[in-house]
């Protein structure tokens, strides 16, 4: 019925999307009394599963919305979104496929998430990836509500597993927004996150476990949060004041790279995680330099690294037991000086940092 929502409740004039942004109801062309035009793309109110082929979505709304679950299984999805990328009220499994959802207001948003294959680079000006339990609200400037009158999850619970594939996360809000817990098991995971203080590169309200795959996190310090190893995994975490653009080179003392990348904008704190580290291990860190390949997604890999400005850590010797709520306090202070810099890798909780 005209006038009502796709679950038909009776939806307030004039607000719209955004929050305001004056698109009245009446205003929309509809083909019957009993159908309306959708701002949505692809939308089902049951199960929705893609397993090849070119999807392609340019919306005001959802990209691509279902009422209940979503699986991705192939094809090349490319999205645009003033909203989701995409939406499930339930679950969404991404299993294959190449995704590219190029602007949204948050990239996925699910109760449940799950990712077991594929290659997905998202963009958002909100949460890059939010796990939510519950339906969207509704606000009372009409259309779909949440922050600045975007719609979003309740936030009654949430999951992510991620067990492989490939995630590139560029996001100015939360880059992963999990209002449950979070485990990784396999995969790589990349998340730029806000450089703003009020959100984080990781934000979740139960653990976050890393016991495969490689994660790498950077973003504000103001609300950071590291993760739990577990595992044959690791974990680094510390403060900084890097801009953007310039490479940062960590590697153990034989001089075996451990990880190089170059991020797209500022930040001031990085988690890491990954079977590649070694408990106890001294590693040293480097900025700027040069790298003899090119990288992929703002990662170095599979080249040469040249020193240009060796850096040190400047910090006091410290340990934390609750590396889910970490603050930049409890994180190591990181500053461009010479001449040497190194710190040690422990499980979450038992970091112990020397510096020479």
């Amino acid at each position: 019925k005209e006038g009502n929502d796709i679950r038909g409740n009776e939806m307030p004039r004039g607000g719209g999307f955004g929050g305001g942004r004056g698109w009245d109801m009446d205003q929309r062309q509809s083909k019957s009394e009993s159908t309306v035009e959708s701002a949505k793309g692809l939308k089902s109110d049951t199960n929705i599963i893609i397993t090849g082929g070119d999807v392609n979505g340019n919306c005001m709304d959802d990209a691509i919305h279902s009422n209940i679950d979503i699986t991705i299984e192939g094809g090349q999805l490319t999205l645009a979104s003033g909203d989701d990328g995409i939406h499930a009220d339930n679950a969404l499994h991404i299993k294959g496929g190449q995704i590219l959802i190029t602007q949204s207001y948050e990239g996925i948003e699910a109760a449940d998430l799950k990712i077991s294959g594929g290659e997905t680079r998202l963009t958002s000006s909100d949460d890059g990836i939010n796990a939510a339990g519950g339906e969207k609200e509704a606000s009372s400037y009409g259309g779909w509500g949440g922050r600045g009158g975007m719609g979003m999850l309740s936030t009654t619970s949430g999951t992510m597993l991620m067990t492989g594939g490939y995630v590139l996360v560029n996001s100015d809000g939360d880059g992963i927004d999990v209002n449950g817990s979070a485990s990784m098991t396999g995969g790589t995971l990349l998340v730029y996150g806000p450089s703003n203080s009020g959100n984080g590169a990781l934000d979740y309200d139960g653990v976050f476990s890393v016991s495969g795959g490689m994660l790498l996190a950077i973003g504000s310090a103001g609300m950071a949060q590291a993760v739990t190893a577990s595992g044959d995994a690791q974990m680094l975490a510390f403060t900084c004041g890097m801009p953007a653009n310039v490479l940062l080179h960590i590697r153990d003392t034989s001089r075996n790279e451990v990880l190089t990348f170059e991020s797209p904008k500022q930040y001031s704190c990085v988690v890491f995680a990954s079977e590649v580290l070694t408990s106890g291990m001294e590693y040293e860190v480097y900025a700027e330099g040069a790298y003899s390949q090119e990288g992929l997604d703002g990662y170095y890999t599979n080249g040469i690294y040249k020193v240009l400005l060796q850096v040190q850590l400047m910090f006091y010797q410290t340990a934390f037991t609750h590396p889910e709520r970490c603050s930049a306090r409890s994180l190591f202070n990181f500053h461009r000086k010479a001449p040497f810099g190194a710190f040690y890798c422990r499980k979450s909780g038992n970091f112990v940092a020397e510096s020479h």
